[in-house]
């Protein structure tokens, strides 16, 4: 790959405020998954900041509980769904639960995910069956399940999924990750197309490199967080407000007109030109 040069920003920090207007969903209940820490608690934590109430869902308690504390200290009503998002069981005892304590979801961010590292001729079935559910069945499940509540009830909604850059460009030795992550963005497509008739728009975001908690290994040393920076034409590593606010602008009631849209949020990662060997000599 071409190497771009830093721009020497300081990404990493706690939640940064939002670019749009306050109260932008006052009066709208969120459903985040996956919202214990990182990106899901980044968006999570936006969403309250805007005015909306949020569902937190996590599989771990004590990262729930901490994004539900830092949503109730925005101002907004929240409650903790411990649960597992790729079981059809779970997923519908946790959207009842919203419904009952905070009404229909209107804004759902799919954004629980799970990662494999892998060459597929070593991936088993077991791993690849897992990532797929975690990733793609959860996206299914949530999703479908809300999108009924909806249209039952004549209203309208807006779905972003969590998709990836490698969604778009196959990597090597990523396992179930690609193929999950592709597969997201044209389930995203299909359910866009299937419920604008019930006033549900559907759009996806695809992160590039984006320092978390879960990428933290990554970027703590320091040659290798020079190597990753290198390729970004940008020059830099993302920061889970980049992507909370891409998911704020396509779950806003004022882009209303967009649906079956893939962002990429990469700092121009996937078009950045591979280093080609060789020159060809020019007369």
């Amino acid at each position: 790959m071409v190497e771009y040069q830093s721009i020497n920003i300081s990404w990493m920090g706690k939640h940064s405020m939002s670019m749009y207007k306050s109260g932008l969903f006052d009066g709208k209940t969120a459903f985040v998954t996956g919202a214990g820490q990182g990106i899901g608690q980044e968006i999570a934590t936006t969403l309250a900041e805007l005015g909306a109430d949020v569902a937190v869902n996590d599989i771990y308690e004590e990262r729930a509980e901490e994004t539900v504390q830092l949503v109730q200290e925005e101002g907004s009503e929240a409650i903790k769904l411990l649960g597992d998002v790729s079981q059809e069981a779970e997923v519908e005892q946790m959207i009842s639960k919203v419904e009952e304590e905070l009404g229909t979801p209107q804004l759902v961010v799919n954004n629980a995910g799970a990662n494999s590292a892998s060459p597929l001729t070593e991936l088993s079935v077991d791993e690849w069956d897992k990532v797929m559910a975690v990733n793609t069945t959860s996206t299914f499940l949530v999703s479908r399940t809300v999108a009924k509540s909806l249209a039952e009830n004549d209203e309208e909604g807006s779905i972003v999924n969590l998709s990836s850059v490698a969604g778009l460009v196959p990597q090597p030795g990523a396992g179930a990750y690609t193929p999950s992550k592709a597969s997201i963005i044209k389930l995203t497509q299909q359910m866009a197309i299937e419920w604008a008739e019930f006033g549900i728009r559907v759009n996806a975001v695809c992160p590039g490199m984006i320092w978390t908690p879960a990428t933290d290994n990554l970027y703590t040393d320091d040659d290798l967080l020079n190597k990753r920076r290198s390729l970004v034409p940008i020059g830099e590593i993302g920061e889970p407000s980049d992507v909370a606010e891409s998911v704020v602008y396509l779950l806003s009631p004022t882009n209303g007109y967009t649906t079956g849209e893939i962002l990429s949020v990469d700092g121009g990662l996937q078009c950045a030109p591979p280093e080609v060997p060789g020159k060809a000599e020019h007369e």
